[in-house]
């Protein structure tokens, strides 16, 4: 049992200790911060590597629709005036309307007379403007078997009967071959997704702990100040002639130095006991018997000496030893910095 009966006041060893336990919480953060940097690097990587993944397939259809949307624009007015004027269209135009028709307003049409009135002024925007979200995978698996599976429903075949429904059937093929592309690439969009938000969470979690280390730092830069004003302050105060000093100025010196040795050493006897060996030692201070300075520090010191040394009497039987260790003048940081000086 080592009993460490520093001399100075209860503030003073209140703010040390948590200097020291915020430090020590600091250093452990530090160490989070050092495994969570190392986390967000590895699933940023990951989540990189998939999005480049997603981007490659998704390019291989993406140049295609673009290319078909342009030939849609280019359309002009007056070819889609000339198909709507048509009576009796050829059989690929008027499955080329049914099936671009569906897929934009989601309506099917049993004749080419509802196909012709159902043709909006707007039309071609439209098609441009079209919602990918809106082809799902049972609209595109219905116009793929309804419609695309058919060799003679393509652009070349059915552009000679149209300049208007040309464009459109290349459309409809770039859609579908975008639209498969990202159904085949969606467990990795999930992936992506949630990669993303468990890198936004790990980003919070790496902020907070910023915050928290900045905070625990400026308290014990705080604490190191605050100490340093109370070091020198108990200086000044040991430096006065008892007479001039309050009384609590003893009892916070004689409390945290001879009463708490006494007390653990009153806890800790019994154990030994037991085991009938053991060893106390009390940190103190002693010069030889001369007088250390000040009544109250010498008072205390030589109380710690004093109970060494009856304790020592009253165990030497059991076999438990109690001695007063006396290391002399400490060289710790918040020493030096109260006492100004690097060494």
């Amino acid at each position: 049992l080592v009993n460490n009966a520093w001399g100075g006041n209860e503030q003073e060893i209140k703010r040390l200790r948590q200097m020291v336990d915020d430090r020590r919480r600091a250093e452990q953060e530090k160490r989070e911060i050092e495994a969570l940097t190392a986390r967000i690097d590895k699933q940023n990587a990951e989540l990189d590597e998939q999005r480049r993944q997603v981007q490659a397939e998704l390019s291989k259809a993406q140049p295609a629709l673009e290319a078909a949307r342009v030939a849609v624009s280019a359309v002009d007015r007056k070819y889609l005036d000339e198909l709507k004027a048509l009576s009796s269209p050829p059989d690929g135009v008027r499955r080329t309307m049914e099936c671009v028709l569906y897929v934009v307003y989601q309506k099917k049409f049993r004749d080419w007379a509802a196909v012709r009135r159902e043709i909006p002024q707007h039309f071609i925007v439209d098609v441009i403007n079209f919602n990918l979200e809106k082809y799902t995978p049972k609209l595109r698996k219905y116009i793929q078997d309804n419609y695309l599976k058919d060799d003679k429903f393509n652009e070349k075949v059915i552009n000679k009967s149209s300049k208007a429904a040309g464009p459109l059937v290349a459309w409809v093929r770039a859609l579908s071959e975008y639209a498969a592309v990202q159904e085949r690439t969606q467990p990795l969009r999930a992936k992506v997704l949630e990669l993303e938000k468990a890198s936004a969470k790990l980003a919070a979690e790496y902020g907070k702990l910023q915050q928290s280390i900045t905070a625990l730092e400026d308290s014990i830069a705080g604490y190191k100040t605050a100490y340093s004003h109370l070091f020198t302050e108990s200086r000044m105060i040991k430096s006065a002639p008892f007479w001039e000093l309050p009384i609590q100025h003893w009892e916070d010196m004689f409390a945290a130095g001879v009463r708490a040795s006494l007390l653990s050493s009153q806890y800790a006897v019994p154990i030994m006991l037991r085991q009938r060996s053991g060893l106390i030692v009390n940190t103190s201070f002693y010069d030889r018997g001369r007088y250390a300075g000040h009544l109250f520090y010498d008072l205390a010191k030589n109380a710690l000496n004093r109970l060494a040394f009856g304790m020592a009497q009253d165990l030497r039987a059991y076999g438990v030893t109690a001695v007063s260790l006396v290391p002399g003048f400490l060289r710790t940081e918040l020493v030096l910095q109260a006492l100004q000086i690097q060494e």
